[in-house]
């Protein structure tokens, strides 16, 4: 059965995005390096699914939220901003439309040419 590419809409990562991402990122992270929520795992574990769905819809459903709420369950692992993390990573790799006033990365030519001969070889007599 064929995955009907409507039925997912895609949403455009744009900086505002990002930032807002980033935002519910680091407050779930400070939160998670309060003492008194550190021992809480009743507390800590429906942040982080909030944390991952609040991410998952503002970046566009990316997969790779799953990791961080697999490791934020493990304890003594979730002293690690996991969420910050892998907004980063998202962030870094996944294809931003550059900032206003910057010019966009150019990619290497994929087909090298031939160095050229400054001059042809000279016999020797």
């Amino acid at each position: 059965m064929a995955v009907n590419e409507r039925a997912i809409p895609a949403v455009t990562r744009s900086w505002g995005r990002i930032a807002l991402a980033f935002a519910i990122a680091v407050i779930s992270d400070a939160v998670n390096f309060i003492p008194a929520l550190t021992l809480a795992l009743p507390v800590q574990i429906p942040l982080d699914l909030a944390t991952a769905v609040a991410i998952w819809f503002v970046l566009g459903r990316p997969a790779l939220l799953a990791i961080p709420l697999i490791l934020e369950a493990i304890p003594m692992v979730d002293v690690i901003p996991w969420w910050t993390g892998v907004v980063a990573i998202i962030a870094v790799t996944g294809g931003l439309p550059a900032k206003p006033g910057f010019a966009p990365r150019k990619s290497p030519d994929p087909t090298p040419t031939p160095p050229t001969p400054a001059s042809p070889p000279q016999q020797l007599p």
